[in-house]
């Protein structure tokens, strides 16, 4: 007698798995460099990292120099600058690269000093700094920039060996007053990887505010002007 078997049941299905082939590779294996696929062997290269506050404490007079000091503008990797009390602005309608564009001194005075929008004011720090062995590099304080106040348009990154003050592209979002001696900037600094030649170029031991002197650089291509020069009591951007 046949096995019964339930209404529901249904005869198995068949196997219908097919044999695996070997799918070929999009690339030629005989092609490939025999290092393929292996992780590059490197050479161990020390961490560079920015100084906290406690490292630039123990660098003063080393590596170090700022001048004032003020331990109560030391933060925890990084120092805050100051604003000087006068300011530099651009006499020319339009400011040409390969010449001295004039421009003309204001005083922040003490009770301060309103700044338009969409224009560039060249300032200073009030402290002069040297560093040695390091790369300093400014940045503008969050409560400064909250204030839609820009303290540099892009030069904030100093170089190894670097004296002298920090000038200061500002430029304001909207109209700000602004006041001598508040603390407008920080500096911090990178440990530096390989040999160090040091900065000797233009802008080094500078005193006082500086413009751009990209016109030194350029001055093999430019050509004379006759145009006899009038005193407006206006300065030219000049070492």
């Amino acid at each position: 007698m046949g096995q019964l078997r339930a209404p529901h049941d249904s005869p198995r299905a068949p196997n219908l798995r097919r044999p695996q082939t070997k799918v070929s590779p999009v690339f030629d294996e005989d092609v490939l460099p025999q290092n393929w696929g292996r992780s590059p062997t490197l050479t161990p290269k020390p961490s560079l990292m920015i100084l906290s506050g406690q490292a630039i404490r123990e660098r003063l007079g080393h590596d170090i120099l700022i001048d004032p000091f003020d331990d109560s503008r030391l933060n925890p990797n990084s120092y805050n600058l100051t604003l000087h009390n006068e300011l530099m602005v651009y006499e020319e309608l339009m400011l040409d690269m390969a010449k001295a564009n004039r421009v003309r001194r204001v005083e922040i005075p003490e009770d301060g000093l309103v700044l338009s929008p969409h224009q560039l004011y060249l300032a200073r720090t009030a402290e002069r700094t040297v560093t040695h062995n390091l790369v300093p590099q400014i940045e503008g304080r969050s409560s400064v920039g909250r204030l839609g106040l820009f303290v540099h348009v892009t030069a904030g990154f100093g170089d190894v060996g670097f004296s002298g003050y920090w000038t200061l592209e500002m430029f304001a979002v909207h109209p700000i007053r602004i006041y001598p001696g508040i603390p407008i900037c920080q500096i911090f600094y990178h440990e530096v990887c390989g040999a160090i030649e040091e900065y000797s170029s233009k802008y080094q031991h500078n005193r006082d505010i500086q413009p751009s002197l990209m016109f030194e650089e350029l001055a093999a291509h430019r050509k004379h002007d006759p145009q006899l020069p009038l005193n407006f009591g206006l300065e030219r951007s000049h070492g």
